[in-house]
């Protein structure tokens, strides 16, 4: 318990230069848009291969917390998901928790480039059941203006569980806020 203390009153202390304008520090975001998916799902019974392929829009999310080493490169823990429906269930797919965020000019606005990955996780959210695997995200945006972003997202996911195996590459267009 003392080390969660600890750890709050670290951040809190860290943070009283954060949020100054600058890229340096640390960072808090969120955005949102619209995705299209196309899945693959393939279940492996009694030795033979069933495969399904899907086309799915949905919603994309994105949670972004982090640190500026400087105005052109964050290190970020990032959560990206998408949410959609299929066959009557909502299903919600999560891609983190490492991320990264290059500004190559540093200038406010300006382009920038970004990943994130390491594991992926899909559960079907009306019946509680999940699968877990890899994933990663490919990202390229523009800054508008100061604190506010519109980005393209590629994404990769490949999720098992039993005999299931479900591959999923999407594209998603957002918006996003980041707070510096």
């Amino acid at each position: 318990m003392k080390q969660i203390y600890a750890t709050i009153l670290a951040g809190v202390v860290a943070s009283a230069s954060a949020f100054d304008g600058s890229r340096k520090g640390f960072v808090l975001g969120a955005g949102a848009g619209g995705h299209l998916a196309t899945t693959t799902d393939k279940v492996l019974l009694d030795g033979i291969a069933d495969r399904k392929i899907d086309n799915r829009f949905g919603l994309s999310s994105d949670f972004l917390l982090g640190y500026g080493f400087n105005s052109k490169f964050l290190l970020l823990y990032q959560n990206s998901g998408t949410w959609y429906r299929s066959h009557g269930d909502l299903f919600h797919g999560d891609i983190g928790p490492v991320g990264f965020r290059y500004y190559p000019t540093g200038d406010e606005p300006g382009f920038f480039v970004g990943a994130s990955g390491a594991l992926g996780s899909l559960v079907n959210r009306d019946e509680f059941e999940g699968a877990g695997g890899y994933g990663f995200t490919l990202t390229y945006g523009y800054e508008i203006k100061r604190h506010l972003s519109v980005e393209l997202k590629i994404s990769h996911m490949s999720v098992e569980k039993d005999a299931l195996r479900q591959t999923s590459n999407s594209i998603a267009l957002m918006i996003e806020g980041l707070a510096y």
